[in-house]
């Protein structure tokens, strides 16, 4: 459904933003 899709691309984007801190924080 549209929530479940929502709720996934909201997920990847909290995941990717994560890593890009901890690749931030690790240089």
């Amino acid at each position: 459904s549209v929530v479940s899709m929502a709720a996934i691309t909201l997920a990847v984007c909290i995941f990717l933003l994560g890593v890009g801190r901890l690749k931030a924080l690790v240089r």
